[in-house]
């Protein structure tokens, strides 16, 4: 009886030692797992436009220009929309550049698309704008790009500000033409574990560069868009 009750006691002592040795080892949990390193896509982007000072009536030039500086990854689905801003009017065919854009009648925009920016790619988007004429000398024009693709995580945007000014009017002045650089910064963002083309960008602090090129009045172009009637960035 006695050797009955000692066999049982050192086969509760091992399985109580198994079970605690069960419960002492660490939980493995699936966040935990380390992540695989995936290269962050970098994206230089800038701006470009002019002239800062600018007599009402005149064109004012912008051109926006994104890099991909990924070694390997692809950029997928790039969208940038300028929204015209107030005081200003396009025309069609005033719009441009290496990647397809077209008017959005809705939102008063013209949007531009690419499917793929591959690795090392220079892509841009450029539109002339017509201000006013009339417009209160040291009115601000600001014109806003936004630009998105599958790797952001949101929308990111970037402008330019141009100056009315009366006395870029006289016919004889000729400015200098100079640049304004204004750093813009976008949060880094850490890359993903799931998919090659879904992760994060890293973006790399970039500069929005003025030109104010010589004040030559540019017409509008009546003759060629007699049919269109065009208000406040909007025809028909």
């Amino acid at each position: 009886m006695k050797r009955a009750t000692f066999c049982m006691v050192v086969i509760t002592i091992a399985i109580l030692w198994a079970a605690g040795a069960v419960l002492a080892r660490p939980a493995v949990h699936p966040q935990a797992m380390a992540a695989p390193t995936i290269p962050p896509i970098g994206v230089d982007i800038a701006l470009i436009s002019g002239p800062r000072r600018f007599c009402p009536s005149w064109t004012l030039y912008y051109t926006l220009r994104l890099t991909n500086t990924h070694e390997t990854l692809s950029l997928t689905n790039l969208v940038i929309t300028d929204v015209i801003p107030a005081d200003t009017e396009v025309y069609p065919g005033d719009w441009g550049g290496t990647i397809p854009g077209a008017y959005d009648n809705a939102h008063q925009a013209v949007v531009w698309n690419a499917a793929l920016v591959a690795p090392g790619e220079v892509v841009e988007a450029e539109i002339e704008l017509h201000s006013f004429s009339g417009l209160p000398n040291g009115l601000v024009i600001t014109n806003t790009f936004a630009y998105m693709a599958d790797q952001f995580t949101e929308v990111h945007e970037i402008s330019a500000g141009h100056i009315a000014d009366e006395q870029a009017c006289g016919a004889t002045r000729t400015p200098t033409p100079t640049e304004t650089a204004t750093p813009t910064s976008t949060p880094t963002e850490a890359p993903t574990a799931t998919a090659t083309l879904t992760s994060q960008p890293s973006y790399t602090p970039t500069t929005t560069a003025t030109v104010e090129p010589s004040p030559t009045a540019t017409p509008s172009p009546a003759g060629l868009f007699l049919p269109l009637v065009v208000s406040n960035g909007i025809w028909p």
